[in-house]
């Protein structure tokens, strides 16, 4: 009867070890294929705005409740930044956002 050698214990384990590191990354490029169309779908929504004399601050805020996308932004930096007068006859978030900046 052979014995086995340490080397057919460590192949075993790597070949294991390969296998479960091919399916985490199967997993995980599934999910980013279903995730990518929800995400690019929320700029499509059209928005109009009149801004006179508001913060920036406050210009973010109406584009959420309009659009009801979450921006994240520090509002305690935001708070003070005035922001030109402009008027915005339906565009989409991306276009505002390119204009407000």
């Amino acid at each position: 009867m052979k014995k086995k050698r340490l080397d057919d214990y460590t192949s075993s384990l790597c070949w294991r070890k390969n296998f479960l590191v091919m399916r985490l990354v199967y997993f995980l490029m599934i999910g980013f294929v279903v995730l990518v169309p929800t995400s690019v779908s929320a700029q499509n929504k059209m928005i109009s705005l009149e801004i006179r004399s508001e913060t920036l601050s406050s210009v973010l805020m109406k584009i959420k409740d309009q659009s009801g996308v979450n921006i994240l932004y520090n509002e305690n930096v935001l708070r003070d930044v005035p922001c030109k007068d402009m008027k915005l006859e339906k565009v989409t978030v991306e276009e505002a956002l390119n204009r407000i900046f």
